[in-house]
Formats: C-alpha cells, structure tokens, sequence
C-alpha cells in the first residue's frame, strides 16, 4: 500500500519458488509451472508451526462400514481405503466425501496419490487400480499379484508393491509394465520403501527380515535379519539408513558401508499396546546419523537427537 514497484517485488513468484527451494516442503506441488510459490512457502511453514505446537482441528470422517485399513492425504484431500471394498476420498476443509471409489471386490490395504487426479490403490484381491478423480472411474486395473497386496512405494513412475506372494515387483505405472520381480523373501512382504533418487527398493517381510534391492537390475543387495521372533511389519529409508519395525520394538541400521546396527528402541511397549504396524523416518543430519522417527497414524514421535525419548505431540 506505500511502494508498488517493492509490492511487485515482494511478490514475485520466481523469488518465492528460490526461497521453496532452499526448504524442505512437506506438501507435494504437483503443477510447478502453475503454482503460487509464496502460497506453498507459507502453507508450508504453517505446517511446521502448527505440528511443532500441536495445532490441530478435529474433524470426524464417517462413512465406512468395515475397519479403516489405510490413509494417504494431499493439500486438500484425504482418501481412505477400507475392508469394505470401498475408497472415500474427503475434502479435508469439510470433512464432505467427495468420491466413492468401488470395484476392488476385497478389502483395500494401501494407497498413493499419483498425480493430482490419479489414485493407485492396492487391495486385498491382489489388483492395482488407478482411480480418476475427475470422474471417481477406474481407469486402469493391473492383475498384479497372486495374494494380497499390503504395501506400495512410489517414486515418480516407478511403482513398488509388496505382497502376500513372498514377492515385491516394480512397476513403470504410467505404462502399467512390469519392469522387475524381486523374489528373495520366503515368506510375506509386508513392507516396502524406496530411496530418495528411487534405485533402491527396501522390503520387510513375515521371514523376519529386511532386504534392499537393486532396482535395475532387480538383484538383492543387502539381507538383514533383524527379528528372531516376528514379522517386520514397515520399513523406511532415508539418506543411507533404514528404519523398520518389528512387534513393539523399532530398530535403525546404517546401510551406507558395512551394515550397522545404530539404535534399538524396546521399551516402546510403555506407549503401545500393539505391534507397531506403520512408521516415516527422516534423517536430518546424516554425518551423525540424527533424524526423527514418525509412527503414522499415532500421537507419538521419536527423535533419535533425544536419545530415543518420546515428545508427545
């Protein structure tokens, strides 16, 4: 209101794209040519304050007529798969379902938003569809598994499933191709992630162990076993370390060279009554090996800088 010549500046969405750039964004842009970059700034920096100080609005969700079996959200959306058969995907400022996803003909276990109109579902029935959401059609369905599938890991077109089947395949979703099949696991793949330049898959399994792969080539790389007594039930990667889980306990392992045991976290039976079936691990300083494990869908976060203590959020 005083300089437009500075207003005009101060606006500039080139400036503001830089200044994204030199931040972490934790709301995917999905149309960069298109995007007000000081809008994402500070809808990105709200973001921050609000999970630092535990902001929160609560919103019920309802209508499902079986367990909710997985959740995956965007900037304005939210989409739920369900042992119904169904996928809802709600507005979030209204808490209004907007779509009813059906044709799986069994429960759905897992979910990825592919583009801003494209939903890829994972279901018990061992399809994958991907779901318009201009039009809440399927528009592609691939026969992709001979038992459930639990678990999906996407990096841009290069889809990961991982299935009752013992088996993990890698997918260009975009052509619906089977580009490999990593077999390995003698029992279940619960767990599938992948790194951030996408050439390493990483997989947990009901074998009790975690396998990391070349996604090339389709080779194991690496076999850890971590468990002597259950399933690993999630796994995540980040910037050459893994973190995966197992019953109530949680373990860290440096992949980067030799294979190192960094941190076990046991005595996170105090907080959970149940196995830990869902974690996100973000490493902040890798030198040091600092980072902080989020437990999806859970009001507890550890931070491995604190030496394993739990901020309630």
């Amino acid at each position: 209101m005083v300089c437009k010549k500075w207003n005009a500046l101060a606006n500039n969405n080139g400036l503001w794209q830089q200044q994204c750039e030199r931040v972490r964004l934790e709301i995917p842009v999905y149309e960069q040519d298109l995007a007000d970059w000081k809008q994402v700034y500070r809808e990105n920096k709200s973001l921050k304050v609000n999970w630092n100080d535990g902001n929160c609005k609560v919103t019920d969700l309802k209508g499902h007529s079986d367990s909710v079996t997985c959740v995956i959200f965007d900037r304005t959306r939210l989409a739920s798969g369900s042992l119904d058969k169904t996928i809802r995907v709600w507005n979030l400022q209204t808490g209004k379902c907007q779509h009813i996803l059906k044709g799986h003909i069994k429960g759905v276990w897992c979910l990825n938003f592919f583009t801003q109109n494209l939903l890829i579902s994972g279901s018990f029935d061992g399809t994958i569809r991907v779901w318009n959401l201009r039009t809440g059609k399927c528009q592609k369905t691939i026969l992709a598994h001979d038992g459930p599938i639990w678990a999906l890991g996407r990096r841009h077109d290069i889809l990961v499933t991982a299935s009752q089947d013992k088996l993990a395949k890698v997918w260009d979703i975009n052509r619906c191709f089977l580009n490999q099949t990593l077999v390995g696991h003698t029992a279940a793949v619960f767990a599938v992630d992948m790194s951030e330049d996408g050439s390493l898959v990483v997989t947990g399994s009901a074998d009790k162990s975690v396998r990391i792969w070349n996604i090339e080539n389709g080779r194991c790389l690496r076999w850890i076993s971590v468990s002597q007594t259950t399933s690993v039930m999630s796994v995540s990667y980040s910037q050459g370390h893994v973190a995966c889980s197992y019953g109530e306990t949680i373990c860290v392992y440096r992949v980067e060279g030799p294979t190192k045991l960094i941190r076990k976290y046991l005595d996170i039976v105090n907080e959970h009554q149940k196995r830990i079936e869902c974690l996100k691990f973000r490493i902040s300083d890798q030198t040091k090996s600092e980072g902080v494990i989020r437990e999806e869908y859970s009001d507890i976060c550890w931070t491995q800088r604190k030496g394993g203590q739990c901020d309630s959020l």
